[in-house]
């Protein structure tokens, strides 16, 4: 194996790994949008955010 069919094959990778990573849906991670965040994800929000306890 010569290492020049490894330096062709690097960009088609990169090229499907960068197809892959676009498809990911990216909105759940967006918990600072209070009203896009599932319901079941509010209370460690709150907590993260220091809303609950003494600090709430």
């Amino acid at each position: 194996m010569q290492l020049t069919s490894f330096k062709t094959l690097e960009p088609t990778v990169l090229a499907a790994q960068a197809a892959w990573l676009q498809q990911i849906d990216l909105t759940p991670l967006l918990v600072y949008l209070l009203d896009m965040t599932e319901a079941s994800s509010l209370p460690w929000l709150a907590g993260q955010l220091a809303l609950t306890g003494i600090n709430g």
